[in-house]
């Protein structure tokens, strides 16, 4: 057992930052609990002083009837601010310019980074929108037989930020998520290639409260959260094999855990490595668990900093639904919804409404489970709208998708728009602004509900909401999503039988 600790403390010394008081409790609570302490204590590691007070306040995050969403791929130019005042835009978003998958320059010239970011956030503050930057915990770039981007920032620069980042892991690969054989988790995209991280290493959490802390400090309102995942739905790295045993407890319980799963001593537990191991289910829960308790203590860190900060997490629903993206990267947005101030996901592109074999394909299914899925939070749906080359056209379908989108509780994210659609899209808005008061108060009301249950997709059931929505819709039956909460808190309304 000690052997552990030791080991834990040899991975990553956390000597500096534990108090007499916090080493007296890490002393009588012995080795579990000293295993959530010394994790609890690197959230906690980073100097806790407030950035410097931002000239702009956004106030609260815009209530679910009232956002309006915009995003860019680079630092907003003039076209865009422009575009931002016009449309009434009053949260933005645009990549980080403080790092790059682990791409931070030497501290050096880090000064005139952090004074490009606070001149672009400035911009958008003068606009009347309040800005975010993404953050990406889950993508580590770079080669670790080469040593670069990440591994060189690690090996040379990170000592430099240690008043951000903390101390230094002995190896980047420490914080790579892992496959049962203890194998790296590699990822290439076009011509990126790196490593998924594991929100679970303290290291990717005192990196990613360092990123925070620098984006509040240069003017941000809040984060977006990219590409957050757990590769295959699991990891086998040594973080989640001891957080997996704690999860267990406490979740279940002795006694669930002796009359359900048939655990005694539940600090014996090995994660499972076959899908019809009898912890299973309950592995697949702590994955989806893991990510989800990440987004809160990013959340808790940044209003640590801001009570006014913004915190969002990128949802992907690739196939339509979001069963596959819980198979296969352990997402529960019904989780993640209730740590975040506004909810953004994501469609596949390609996938958005058209005409297929003379079936036609809608955006309606998605944006009844976003807004079951929501928890009453503003959620915006970044789904793809039919291309034309018709100036007229444009215009058309961009107030089309808007209304889409407004008529389903929600909203849709503004991004590289031509001419034609963003005046319309600016003018809709100003519509939609004018009636603000209004769209707040509206909620969708149907006495036709469909239970979408993610619990069937934990345990690997077939479910097919989906369908049965589009099905209804085609028939221009109104109907509403729930979800398992709803069931569980019997918070169906006026449901008729």
């Amino acid at each position: 057992e000690m052997g552990t600790s030791v080991r834990l403390r040899r991975t990553l010394d956390l000597s500096n930052y534990l108090s007499p008081e916090t080493h007296a409790v890490f002393v009588r609570m012995g080795t579990r609990e000293a295993w959530g302490l010394l994790y609890g204590f690197s959230l906690a590691a980073l100097p806790q002083t407030g950035p410097k007070t931002p000239a702009y306040r956004p106030g609260p995050a815009p209530r679910a009837g009232a956002v309006r969403y915009g995003f860019g791929q680079t630092s907003p130019d003039e076209s865009a601010l422009k575009f931002i005042r016009k449309a009434g835009i009053h949260v933005f978003h645009w990549p980080n310019p403080l790092q790059n998958q682990g791409e931070i320059p030497e501290r050096a010239l880090f000064n005139a980074r952090i004074a490009d970011a606070r001149e672009a956030i400035a911009a958008v503050h003068a606009q009347g929108a309040a800005a975010l930057l993404e953050l990406s915990p889950c993508s580590g770039g770079g080669n670790a037989d080469k040593r670069t981007q990440l591994f060189d920032f690690c090996d040379r620069r990170w000592k430099d930020y240690g008043d951000y980042f903390g101390s230094a892991p002995e190896d980047a690969l420490s914080m790579t998520q892992r496959d049962a054989d203890g194998t790296p988790r590699r990822y290439r995209h076009g011509d990126q290639q790196g490593y998924h991280l594991c929100v679970n290493s303290p290291s990717v959490r005192q990196y990613t409260m360092g990123l925070i802390r620098m984006g509040l400090e240069a003017g941000a309102d809040g984060n977006v959260i990219e590409g957050l995942r757990v590769e295959t739905g699991n990891c086998y790295c040594e973080w989640c094999r001891f957080r997996f045993i704690e999860w267990l407890g406490d979740t279940y319980g002795a006694v669930d855990l002796k009359t359900k799963l048939g655990i005694t001593d539940v600090r014996s537990v090995v994660p499972p490595t076959k899908p019809d191991a009898p912890l299973r289910v309950a592995w697949r829960g702590f994955a989806a668990w893991s990510l989800a308790d990440f987004i809160d203590a990013m959340k808790s860190y940044g209003e640590s900093l801001n009570p006014n900060y913004i915190l969002t997490a990128r949802f992907g629903l690739p196939n339509g639904e979001p069963f596959s993206s819980l198979r296969s990267r352990a997402l529960d947005l019904e989780q993640w919804s209730a740590s975040q101030d506004v909810v953004f996901a994501e469609s596949r592109y390609g996938t958005g409404p058209r005409t297929e074999a003379g079936v036609r394909v809608s955006n309606s299914s998605e944006y009844r489970y976003l807004a079951a899925a929501s928890r009453g939070k503003a959620f915006t749906f970044l789904e793809p709208a039919p291309a034309t080359d018709s100036p007229r056209g444009r215009s058309a379908l961009a107030r089309l998708a808007i209304a889409e989108s407004v008529a389903s509780g929600g909203s849709r994210p503004c991004n590289g728009l031509a001419p034609e659609a963003q005046r319309a899209t600016a003018a809709y808005h100003a519509f939609l602004k004018r009636r603000e008061s209004v769209l707040t108060r509206l909620r969708p009301w149907s006495p036709v509900r469909i239970w979408a249950s993610l619990q069937q997709a934990y345990h690997r059931v077939a479910t097919f909401p989906m369908p049965c929505s589009r099905y209804l819709a085609d028939r221009h039956i109104p109907h509403l999503m729930i979800t398992d909460r709803d069931i569980l808190e019997d918070d169906l309304g006026q449901v008729e039988a």
